[in-house]
């Protein structure tokens, strides 16, 4: 009889119960759904150089490897481009979110990543990309050329300012 008590006690470890508000739960319940095969293509390399470009709704990210050609001096000279990922501005923000929660989480155990000293985020050349696209909600004329191309959109309820 002890045998029969441990196999059930096996069987019960083995059936999870599903709890919603559990993310680890959901995960597993969704996970248990999905199938993940590999393309022809699929592949795996090394990145220590990327550069990126803003499209109408999409987000492209070329991923590199800096080299240097044979010479007596080791300067890196060469990008090799290994691939190039296009995705949409709300895959790029998911992406983004996940990539800042594991930095996060590796320099609350390590410590603080450094940067190199010329690596700088040029945010008013992003905007200025963006904006080039012409996709603001509310465009501005310029002075003295008028009214406004497009209405402001309706007002939201209250102003948090």
């Amino acid at each position: 009889m002890p045998e029969e008590t441990a196999s059930r006690g096996e069987a019960s470890d083995q059936t999870p119960t599903f709890n919603p508000n559990d993310p680890a739960s959901v995960f597993a319940a969704a996970a248990a759904a999905l199938m993940f095969t590999r393309a022809p293509d699929y592949k795996v390399c090394f990145s220590d150089f990327h550069r990126s470009r803003v499209g109408n709704g999409t987000y492209t990210i070329v991923f590199s490897k800096v080299a240097h050609a044979p010479s007596s001096q080791m300067l890196a000279n060469i990008i090799e481009e290994h691939v190039e990922i296009i995705m949409s501005w709300t895959q790029l923000k998911m992406v983004a979110e996940n990539m800042v929660s594991a930095i996060s989480a590796i320099e609350a155990e390590v410590g603080t990543i450094p940067l190199p000293s010329n690596f700088q985020i040029n945010e008013a050349g992003s905007r200025a990309v963006v904006r080039a696209l012409g996709l603001s909600l509310t465009r501005q004329t310029p002075p003295g050329t008028g009214s406004s191309a497009v209405p402001a959109p309706a007002s939201r309820g209250p102003s948090s300012d």
